[in-house]
C-alpha cells in the first residue's frame, strides 16, 4: 500500500502546474515539441514537490530471525559478585550450545533495571526491586522475537512490590536460576539503635535498641554499649528460640560535652557469617545545663499535658505551668505561650519578652497572638479572621534550622489541627517548619515557623490541638517517639538563643552515613543579627585522623548553602565548614562512614520467591548447580530454532533508486527540448 497524504497530492498537482504555467504559458501552443517539454516539466515538479511529504510503501512479510534470550543479572550487594560467575558460565554453555542460532540481551538490575555495562554505585546496590524486572520484561516481550527470559538472582528484595501482588499477562516464559545461599545459618544482628539526638549533660539518655538471633537459642551473647570507643555498659542475652528477638532498653549518663559516639555490639561464641551487621552507632549531642521552662495558657487546654508529657519524657528541665491572666512570671529561660497573648496588655508582656531576649513558643489562636509575629518580623503578616479549619501537616523539606525525624507514616498518623482560616504573609526571618495539607495536598502554607531576629528566637504555631498528634501517635505505634521529639527539639533550639550564636552551622539527617549512598548537607551562615546570608563563600571540607582534606561542593538553595556528599571513604571523619575569607569562624562536626548497607544485613537467599515469580510466569526455577538443566529445558521449548515472524515494513519513495534517477531523466529530457527548441 502507498502512503501518500491526499494533501500532498493537492499540493503538488497544484505547484506543478502553477511552476509549468508560468515557464511555459508563452511557448505551450507552438508545437508538440513545447507540450511535450511542458509535460516534462509538470511530471518532474510534481515529483520533486512530493517527496518533501516523504512518501512511503508500506506492506507486510514474513522474515526469519533468531531467537532472543532476556537475562536479568542482579547487581544488588547481596550477591552480585555471584550473580557475575553465574552468568559469565550461563553465557559460556548457552554459546556453546546454540552457537549462532540465539540472541542473548543481557541487563542487570539492582533498585532499576539497566544495561549490562553501565556502572552501579554503592548506593544503589542497596536496595533490590524484582518488580522492575517485571515491568520491563512485560514491556519487551511486545517484541515477538522473544522466546524467554531468564533471572539470576538470590531473590532478596527490600523495595518495590512482591511478585505475588504483581498482574502478569505473558506468555513467554521467565524463568528463575537462584544464587547464594538460602540456608539459615548462627547469626546474632543489631536491627536498631535509637535515642534523642540532643541530651543534657546533667540528664539521663534513653538508649532503645533491638536484637536478633538465629540458630543461637540456649547460648549466650554478651551486649556492649560503648561511649566513645569505652564500654559503660554490659550485659547478657540469652535466645530462647531458633529465631529470636529481643528489645532493650538502657539508661547511660553523657560523661562529656559535644558530639559523643554511642554504640551498642552484640558478641557470641561462634563464627559467624556475616559481623557487619553485629554493631549499631547513634551520634548525640551533650548539651550543658537545665533550662526553667513556663507553659503560660489564656485558658487551660489539653496542649499543656502534651507538651509536658513530652518534655518529661526526654528533657527533664524545670517545668511551672500557670495562667497568664496575672501577668507573665520571672526566671524563665523559655517561655511556652498557648493562646496567649489575647489582649493588648498580655502583646506587651510577649514585647518585653524580645526586650530582655528571653525565647518563647507562641501557640497562636487568636488575632492577638497572630499579629505577634509581625513584632518580631517586622512585616505585616496577616488579614482578620474569623472561623477555623482542619488541616494535617507535614514537614517542610526546605527546613534547616536543625534536623526533624521525617518518618512520614508517623507524621500521617497526627490527623488534624484546629487552624485559623487567614492569609499569612511573612518575611524572610520566617523559616517555614511544617506546611499546611488540606484534603491530602500540600499548600505551602506554614502551620508552623522558627524566627531567630536580633539574637531572640521563637516558634509560631498556628492553632491549637497537638494534644491529637500525641494521642494518634502513641495509638497506633505503641509510642509517641516522633511527636516528643520534635516538641523537645525545638525547645532545646529555643534554649540555646541565650547563648552565643555559632555565625556558621552544619545541618545533617544522620552523624552515621552510608558508604556508596548520597547525604543532604546544609550550612547555614549568620550575619551579625542573627538571619541567614549568602553574602560570603563558604567552605566545606571532610577532614580524616590525619587532616586531609576532601572537599565538598556547595550551592546556593534559598538562604541556605546546600551539599549532595557522596560517601566515599569508610572511617569516622570531622565535616567542617569555615568561611573562605575568615577561616577561624567554622562549625565541625563527627561523622562516622560505615561500608554497612541496606542488603550487607541480609543474606539469606529467598529462593521462595524465584519459584513464585517462575510458576507465575509460566516457567521453572532452577539452583545454581542446574544450569544444564536450565540450557535442556530452554532447547526444548525451540529456543535453538529459527522463528517466523509477520513484519510490518516501510520503505519510503527515497530509497527507490529508480524515482531519484527518473526524476533527474525528466528534467534532463525537459532541458533537451528546451536547448533543441532554442530556448536556452
Amino acid at each position: 500500500m502507498i502512503d501518500i497524504p491526499w494533501y500532498a497530492i493537492v499540493i503538488s498537482i497544484l505547484a506543478a502546474a502553477g511552476v509549468s504555467f508560468f515557464i511555459y504559458k508563452q511557448d505551450y501552443q507552438k508545437s508538440r515539441l513545447w507540450k511535450l517539454a511542458l509535460f516534462f516539466r509538470f511530471l518532474g515538479t510534481f515529483l520533486l514537490v512530493l517527496l518533501f511529504f516523504a512518501p512511503s510503501i508500506s506492506f507486510e512479510t514474513q522474515e526469519i530471525i533468531k531467537p532472543r534470550l532476556i537475562v536479568y543479572r542482579d547487581a544488588s550487594a547481596s550477591c552480585d559478585s555471584q550473580s557475575l560467575l553465574v552468568m559469565n558460565e550461563l553465557q559460556s554453555s548457552l554459546s556453546e550450545k546454540f552457537k549462532n542460532r540465539l540472541t542473548i540481551v543481557p541487563y542487570q538490575f539492582s533498585k532499576e533495571v539497566t544495561n549490562a555495562s553501565f556502572s552501579l554505585d554503592f548506593g544503589s546496590k542497596q536496595n533490590t526491586r524484582i518488580d522492575e524486572v517485571v515491568f520491563h520484561f512485560q514491556q519487551q516481550i511486545k517484541d515477538e522475537s522473544i522466546a524467554a527470559g531468564l533471572i539470576v538472582s538470590d531473590g532478596i528484595v527490600n523495595q518495590g512490590k512482591l511478585p505475588s501482588f504483581i498482574d502478569v499477562n505473558s506468555t513467554v516464559p521467565l524463568y528463575a536460576l537462584g544464587v547464594g545461599d538460602s540456608v539459615v545459618y548462627e547469626d546474632l544482628e543489631v536491627l536498631y539503635l535509637i535515642g534523642n539526638e540532643y541530651v543534657y549533660k546533667q540528664n539521663k539518655l534513653m538508649l532503645e535498641t533491638s536484637l536478633e538471633s538465629k540458630k543461637f537459642n540456649g547460648k549466650s551473647a554478651i551486649v556492649l554499649v560503648k561511649e566513645n570507643g569505652r564500654i559503660i555498659h554490659k550485659e547478657n542475652w540469652t535466645p530462647t528460640k531458633n529465631i529470636d528477638w529481643t528489645k532493650l532498653s538502657i539508661e547511660v549518663s553523657p560523661s562529656v560535652l559535644g558530639w559523643v559516639k554511642y554504640t551498642v555490639e552484640i558478641k557470641g561464641s561462634m563464627n559467624e557469617k556475616n559481623l557487619d551487621n553485629n554493631s549499631k552507632v547513634l551520634w548525640v549531642e551533650v548539651v550543658d545545663e537545665k533550662k526553667k521552662i513556663h507553659f503560660v495558657y489564656n485558658k487551660p487546654h489539653p496542649d499543656i499535658k502534651a507538651l509536658k508529657l513530652a518534655l518529661e519524657s526526654k528533657v527533664q528541665n524545670d517545668l511551672i505551668v500557670y495562667s497568664g491572666a496575672a501577668g507573665l512570671k520571672p526566671g524563665g529561660d523559655v517561655y511556652i505561650l498557648h493562646g496567649y497573648p489575647s489582649n493588648k496588655k498580655e502583646v506587651e508582656s510577649v514585647q518585653g519578652l524580645l526586650q530582655k531576649q528571653l525565647p518563647f513558643w507562641v501557640f497562636a489562636d487568636n488575632q492577638q497572638a497572630i499579629s505577634c509575629v509581625d513584632i518580631v518580623t517586622g512585616k505585616s503578616s496577616m488579614s482578620s479572621f474569623s472561623s477555623f479549619q482542619e488541616v494535617t501537616t507535614e514537614l517542610n523539606p526546605q527546613f534547616g534550622a536543625f534536623s526533624l525525624e521525617s518518618d512520614a507514616k508517623r507524621w500521617k498518623s497526627f490527623g488534624a489541627v484546629n487552624t485559623p482560616l487567614l492569609k499569612l504573609n511573612f518575611g524572610s526571618a520566617f523559616q517555614t517548619q511544617l506546611i499546611q495539607m488540606w484534603n491530602g495536598m500540600s499548600t505551602g502554607y506554614p502551620q508552623m515557623g522558627n524566627v531567630e531576629s536580633n539574637g531572640v528566637r521563637s516558634c509560631w504555631f498556628f492553632g491549637n490541638g497537638i494534644w491529637r498528634w500525641r494521642m494518634n501517635e502513641n495509638r497506633v505505634f505503641g509510642n509517641a517517639t516522633t511527636f516528643d521529639d520534635w516538641v523537645s527539639k525545638n525547645i532545646l533550639w529555643l534554649a540555646a538563643s541565650g547563648q552565643k550564636q555559632k555565625e556558621l552551622r552544619i545541618s545533617i539527617q544522620s552523624r552515621e552515613l552510608n558508604l556508596g549512598s548520597t547525604h543532604p548537607i546544609i550550612v547555614t551562615h549568620y550575619d551579625k543579627v542573627g538571619l541567614p546570608t549568602l553574602n560570603e563563600d563558604v567552605k566545606l571540607v571532610l577532614l580524616d585522623s590525619q587532616n586531609k582534606q576532601q572537599n565538598i561542593p556547595l550551592y546556593k538553595s534559598f538562604n541556605h548553602f546546600k551539599a549532595n556528599y557522596l560517601a566515599s571513604r569508610n572511617g569516622q571523619f570531622k565535616l567542617r565548614a569555615e568561611l573562605v575569607s575568615h577561616p577561624e569562624i567554622y562549625d565541625e562536626i563527627v561523622v562516622s562512614i560505615s561500608k554497612l548497607g541496606i542488603e550487607a544485613s541480609n543474606t539469606v537467599a529467598n529462593f521462595n520467591l524465584l519459584r513464585d515469580l517462575a510458576r507465575k510466569h509460566q516457567a521453572t526455577f532452577y539452583l545454581r548447580n542446574e544450569i544444564d538443566k536450565l540450557i535442556g529445558t530452554l532447547e526444548k521449548s525451540a529456543i535453538g530454532s529459527d522463528r517466523i515472524v509477520v513484519v510490518n515494513k516501510h520503505i519510503s519513495f527515497l530509497q527507490f533508486f529508480a524515482i531519484l534517477m527518473g526524476i533527474v531523466f525528466i528534467f534532463s529530457a525537459e532541458w533537451f527540448l528546451r536547448k533543441w527548441l532554442g530556448r536556452i
